[in-house]
């Protein structure tokens, strides 16, 4: 079983519009058999059809052959972009006031 989470994002004017990959997940006895890429072909698909410039998603940087399938596939990391979390009391104090 394989799935794949996706949302269109439009950054603002003048800038592409493209897809953000939530999630893609198989399930362990699955992998390997070619479900994750033929999803993220399937997404390429779809961006196309809808005029849509790019792909992007974050990974965990300690999953070696999660990484090597997104390199595999042509994505490129982007060590520019950071990944924020916003959560425990840092949340509730920005809640508060």
């Amino acid at each position: 079983m394989a799935l794949c989470a996706f949302s269109a994002n439009y950054p603002g004017p003048g800038l592409h519009a493209g897809i953000f990959l939530k999630e893609l997940y198989v399930t362990r006895n699955c992998r390997g058999a070619g479900l994750g890429k033929a999803l993220m072909r399937e997404l390429a698909i779809i961006a196309r059809q809808r005029n849509l410039k790019r792909i992007d998603w974050t990974a965990d940087a300690d999953d070696k052959r999660l990484l090597q399938f997104y390199d595999e596939l042509g994505g490129t990391r982007r060590p520019e972009k950071l990944f924020y979390r916003l959560d425990g009391n840092a949340l509730l104090r920005l809640g508060e006031g």
